[in-house]
């Protein structure tokens, strides 16, 4: 299905997984070329090559599993996740095959494992459809996120895009104040001091620096060049941070929309009550 100019897999990340294993259980190595019309016989299409066969196997190039056009190799991807190490293992491969997917993985960055009541709001804007589009199509993707980031394992850093995460990790239950994280708030050099050390943490093959900020903020970035990453971080942020005021703002439209309703009723009673007593 292509939304915009993103795509999203046909089949589910369960079939795919499924699918690939069949090829690779006949191919036997990730380095021979296949031709589709041998794929179509491995998977019990046979004679019966048609739009839902070459949606399947658009599927599995997209959730990185396969690769090449007319002739196909099952990737290294899609030969570990047909024979994982161990659960760990497994639960790595079927993320990484999660996030290969594009649209997931922007949907992922900014909500985890559960959506928000109006993702159509965030469809709109990752793939630049209209607003009654992106509605149109919000119920098939909340249920085909939801089918497949179930094969999300989530760790200390749940939340990566381009190898870069933030986690912001709050001590209390209080809610959070958008003014507390307005550049320019009133933060001292000691804020800024990391408790103890810095650990070092590994994520689909890449190695993320733990750096904690005072008693309630811990940043995870690509060991290396924090410079460069931090950039990109604080694009993302600030990205975020425009949604969350956006959305606060639409609650209190709504809420100011809600009281002036209900403000009319009243009056109406009161004007009905009126022609009643004459």
């Amino acid at each position: 299905m292509k939304i915009g100019n993103y795509e999203i897999p046909d089949i589910r990340l369960s079939e795919a997984i499924q699918d690939v294993k069949k090829i690779f259980d006949k191919v036997k190595n990730t380095q021979d070329l296949t031709h589709y019309t041998d794929i179509a016989v491995m998977l019990d299409y046979r004679s019966k090559i048609g739009g839902a066969f070459y949606r399947r196997l658009n599927s599995l190039t997209l959730f990185g599993l396969l690769e090449g056009r007319a002739k196909y190799r099952v990737t290294e991807l899609g030969e570990n996740i047909s024979y994982p190490i161990d659960e760990l293992n497994k639960n790595e491969l079927t993320t990484k095959a999660f996030l290969s997917v594009p649209l997931w993985n922007k949907i992922y960055s900014k909500h985890g494992k559960q959506l928000s009541d109006n993702v159509w709001f965030d469809i709109k804007n990752i793939t630049g459809i209209s607003a009654p589009e992106a509605q149109a199509v919000e119920k098939d993707v909340r249920k085909w996120y939801l089918e497949d980031v179930v094969f999300v394992v989530e760790k200390p850093i749940s939340k990566n895009e381009d190898s870069t995460s933030i986690t912001l990790l709050e001590e209390n239950n209080s809610k959070p104040n958008f003014e507390d994280y307005k550049v320019g708030s009133n933060i001292n050099k000691e804020n800024f001091k990391s408790n103890n050390y810095q650990n070092n943490f590994n994520i689909n093959e890449t190695t993320l620096e733990k750096i904690p900020f005072g008693k309630d903020i811990i940043i995870y970035l690509p060991k290396g060049n924090i410079l460069k990453a931090w950039e990109k971080a604080q694009k993302y942020m600030k990205l975020y941070l425009e949604d969350f005021e956006e959305e606060l703002q639409n609650n209190n439209n709504n809420n100011s929309n809600n009281n002036g309703l209900e403000n009319s009723d009243k009056l109406e009673v009161e004007e009905n009550k009126e022609i009643l007593k004459v």
